[in-house]
């Protein structure tokens, strides 16, 4: 394997790992959106009854669809957030004493 392979396979890796932390810090948006107020009435579903769990469970459903609404604004601020870090990485790795003679 040489070493222009090496560093095209390393930072497609890199590449990858921050789209994938794209996608889970995205997705994990939308199920603590949900799950905060469902958990809030649950947690008080024995003391206030079948109603407030209800009306808890109704506005996660509702922070979902917010969060949905605001899913690309939300995206684009992690893709400018990870992607600046990702080049970064990519670019030190680039510019390393190993990759030196490749990359010039």
């Amino acid at each position: 394997m040489s070493k222009k392979t090496l560093l095209t396979g390393l930072c497609l890796l890199i590449f990858t790992f921050f789209e994938l932390t794209v996608v889970i810090l995205d997705v994990g948006l939308m199920a603590i959106a949900f799950a905060i107020p469902a958990l809030i009435g649950y947690v008080l579903k024995p003391q206030f009854g079948d109603l407030v769990y209800l009306l808890f469970l109704a506005a996660g459903i509702a922070a979902v669809a917010v969060v949905f609404v605001y899913r690309k604004q939300s995206q684009a601020y992690f893709r400018r957030t990870l992607g600046r870090r990702s080049e970064e990485l990519i670019e030190k790795l680039r510019l390393s004493r190993w990759f030196k003679d490749i990359s010039q």
